[in-house]
């Protein structure tokens, strides 16, 4: 009965042609749910941190919840990933790399608004609180967030994904989530036990990417 069930949905472009032409609708679409998983330093929180500027960039308000990283750390990061430099640059800048950093604080300052970096303690409902305010939320990782009054750690993690999927549907947010992964080598085993807690994680997405190590990195 609903004239618009089969058009195309609303999506929202991050800004990063290679990752939206990948997807159905030539982005993900409004209010999904994208789980990321990664094996250790594979640059899943690299990657995520790049979409997030892209958004920011395409004018969504972005929020980055941190459980691990500090927002200072992450800051730095966006800094170096901005202005296309090392770490040491930071310490001892070479000549013509001052230029740049200014060129990207410069950056930093203009799109203050669009893109913030916010620290625990994380629980759902700060999660509830945030996806008001941003049209893009990005959780580092999915297990630091919090819902009261769960004794057991998996009934916890499905109380969670039930929350993340009817705040996206409330207020239209969409979520990229960093998720811890399962015990084991990942090539050995499905794609549905990758993630730790995968039955509750997987069952509440919409999509699912791992990011495996390999020589060229991302």
């Amino acid at each position: 009965a609903d004239p618009d069930a089969l058009k195309p949905p609303k999506v929202r472009p991050s800004g990063i042609v290679a990752f939206d032409r990948a997807q159905p609708f030539g982005a993900v679409e409004v209010g999904a749910k994208v789980i990321w998983g990664g094996e250790p330093s594979a640059g899943k929180s690299r990657f995520l941190l790049k979409l997030a500027r892209g958004y920011a960039e395409q004018g969504n308000d972005v929020a980055y919840l941190l459980g691990e990283m500090s927002p200072r750390a992450m800051l730095r990061r966006l800094l170096l990933m901005q202005s296309g430099l090392g770490n040491e640059a930071l310490q001892n800048p070479r000549e013509g790399d001052e230029a740049r950093l200014q060129a990207a604080k410069q950056w930093l300052q203009d799109g203050a608004e669009r893109l913030r970096f916010l620290s625990g303690p994380l629980t759902l409902e700060a999660v509830g609180k945030v996806a008001k305010l941003a049209t893009v939320v990005v959780v580092d990782p999915l297990q630091a967030v919090r819902v009261e009054n769960r004794e057991y750690r998996h009934d916890e993690l499905e109380a969670l994904m039930q929350g993340v999927k009817d705040i996206s549907l409330e207020h239209g947010t969409t979520f990229h989530c960093a998720s811890e992964i399962a015990k084991g080598e990942p090539g050995r085993r499905h794609v549905h036990e990758w993630f730790k807690g995968s039955s509750s994680i997987l069952q509440y997405s919409d999509a699912v990417y791992f990011i495996h190590k390999n020589e060229g990195g991302l």
